[in-house]
């Protein structure tokens, strides 16, 4: 092909990009690194790990001993950011007083600090409702602290925040944090349906029961949350109100379940105060009458579904008793 005054000239490859401070030590941050020794005078943060001008000691670690050798312990303070961060994680801890009393206060504060640390090791923020995150968060930032027993050095200090967390200590940090955020994409979803794993529960025929959408992610799916849901039952046909020598093995809903916990077994006292709760909740007055006609002389049967002719099971619970249920 000719040369034209139109042919761009060839000037050689593009030149590469360079690569800025700002990128290299972005870059580094998600990286681990070895530890470093520790500056005469100064203390690692017992957080992220650097070294702290300060003899200011947080806390006292004792490394676990080994065979015949006396156990050693490392003294730590704490820099400005990670002190920062427990001070964070203190104010949510007053600010939610149930968290708090459902486990702890001082259980609390750790588990929240150990979240936020582990959201800046990853790089993200708390935009999230920290709420979601962390039941998802906790297991996995719990020991990303430079004083973990288990992981104890003596003497040393991280070069930079956060260098001595391991890559798969991070890639924990990162599943869980995705895993929180689906959590927050589940609490505007409608409720879940939880089938019953045999048709329908063998008291009261119900065919499902409703659990929030987070409960099922949370817990692992809805089979991991059908186990957890529906009790298994194996009994014979009279413990249900019927004969056969045949053994019976279904599910019982959580309704039921309860209603035999309380009892103390399967049979006739748990049906009839399960039917009586059901009936308390939809219409008082109609429970009332049944508990009279229980505690009578000629209580009513109220079989179990599962022993009716051609069971199906139902949306609403005890569907089959709807002639006697409807005559009370």
């Amino acid at each position: 092909m000719p040369v034209t005054a139109n042919t761009p000239k060839y000037t050689g490859p593009p030149p590469k990009s360079q690569t800025s401070e700002e990128q290299i030590a972005a870059l580094r941050a998600k990286v681990p690194d070895d530890p470093i020794k520790l500056p005469p005078g100064h203390l690692a943060c017992e957080a992220c790990g650097i070294a702290v001008d300060d003899r200011r000691v947080s806390s006292t670690v004792a490394q676990p001993s080994s065979g015949h050798l006396p156990p050693r312990s490392a003294e730590f303070t704490r820099c400005s950011s990670c002190e920062a961060v427990r001070t964070s994680a203190a104010a949510y801890v007053t600010a939610h007083p149930a968290y708090a009393a459902r486990i702890g206060p001082d259980i609390a504060v750790e588990r929240v600090e150990a979240v936020l640390f582990g959201l800046e090791i990853i790089g993200q923020t708390t935009s999230t409702d920290l709420g979601l995150l962390l039941p998802r968060l906790h297991p996995a930032a719990h020991s990303v602290r430079f004083s973990n027993p288990l992981t104890l050095t003596i003497g040393l200090c991280s070069p930079r925040p956060w260098a001595h967390v391991t890559l798969t200590q991070r890639d924990e940090l990162r599943r869980a944090y995705a895993a929180g955020l689906r959590d927050r994409l589940a609490q505007s979803e409608p409720p879940v349906a939880i089938r019953c794993p045999t048709g329908g529960c063998v008291f009261c025929g119900l065919a499902s029961v409703n659990r929030a959408a987070i409960e099922v992610a949370r817990r692992g799916g809805v089979e991991a949350v059908s186990r957890a849901v529906w009790r298994e039952v194996n009994t014979n046909p009279k413990a249900l109100g019927s004969r056969g020598p045949e053994r019976i093995w279904g599910h019982a809903c959580p309704a039921c379940a309860l209603a035999i916990e309380d009892a103390g077994a399967i049979g006739w006292p748990a049906r009839a105060q399960a039917v009586v709760t059901y009936l308390s909740h939809k219409s008082p007055s109609r429970a009332q009458r049944l508990r009279a006609e229980v505690e009578g002389d000629f209580p009513p049967v109220l079989p179990a579904w599962r022993v009716i002719p051609s069971p199906k099971p139902s949306r609403e619970p005890w569907a089959h008793l709807h002639k006697v249920i409807d005559r009370l």
